[in-house]
């Protein structure tokens, strides 16, 4: 799901876990929308998982469960991230 936020964007993939065809959904949603920040929610994540959905291209991780506060706080930090930063090449 992308969040439109004004003229802000965000993904946010629900993956549930760290497997691989999680890891393949962050990289494609990566390419289908260079330049947006992608937040990956993730159950329980051990450090190694955190670390696959980074190199995945996630800019950030929320683990379930999570409360909303921390989650809204995660995509602030995103979105302001991204726009500091080179839009991603596909």
């Amino acid at each position: 799901r992308t969040v439109q936020l004004g003229d802000r964007a965000a993904i946010l993939c629900d993956g549930g876990t760290s497997h691989r065809h999680d890891l393949h959904r962050i990289e494609e949603l990566i390419r289908q929308f260079p330049g947006v920040p992608l937040v990956a929610i993730l159950g329980y994540p051990r450090l190694e998982d955190q670390q696959r959905a980074l190199a995945a291209g996630a800019c950030g991780i929320i683990s379930k469960p999570y409360l909303v506060g921390d989650l809204l706080d995660e995509l602030d930090r995103a979105v302001c991230s991204s726009q500091t930063l080179p839009a991603r090449s596909a």
